[in-house]
């Protein structure tokens, strides 16, 4: 290789001039070089450093990662309000309910049939419809179905619950 160092050990940063320098034969220095010369007279630059930064590409990227976890979180959030709505009507249903199931237990005589109502003012948009029917097994025994309703704009949510209660005979 005569002394000369290859093309393809160009120099690109400050450091490599000075580990190619070190490598360069005597006759580079008689002839008075201060630079290395690669195969073919080729002089290697001296490139300054690429400043710190990131490329158009990588930007594009990270966008791309955060708009694609941000769609992510909204569409979770709102799937959270929609089960945090449908808790919040199935607690309220279910009290309403066994209240309405109270409210017939508590009545001196059971009579079988059907009946429904709102809740007034402390519940607006919940209504109810209890049917009690004798069982086939006892004069004793009613079964009651209980459906609460609440209606709010465009739709209406229902919430059934079934239960049995035995009634004693009076004294």
């Amino acid at each position: 290789m005569n002394g000369t160092l290859p093309l393809r050990r160009m120099i690109y940063s400050k450091q490599n001039v000075v580990k190619m320098r070190k490598n360069t034969t005597a006759g580079d220095q008689q002839r008075g070089d201060d630079h290395p010369e690669g195969v073919c007279g080729a002089v290697a630059v001296l490139l300054e450093p690429l400043p710190a930064g990131f490329t158009l590409i990588e930007v594009v990227i990270s966008l791309f990662l955060v708009g694609t976890a941000l769609v992510a979180v909204f569409g979770l959030q709102a799937q959270n309000l929609d089960l945090q709505s449908e808790t919040r009507f199935i607690t309220v249903a279910q009290l309403l309910a066994q209240d309405t199931v109270a409210n017939i237990q508590a009545a001196a005589p059971t009579v079988p049939g059907v009946s429904s109502g709102d809740f007034g003012d402390d519940f607006p948009g919940y209504s109810y419809q209890a049917a009690v029917e004798k069982s086939f097994e006892s004069d004793r025994l009613y079964r009651i179905l209980v459906t609460v309703y609440c209606s709010s704009g465009d739709f209406v949510k229902d919430f059934v619950t079934e239960t049995y209660i035995y009634k004693a005979p009076d004294e």
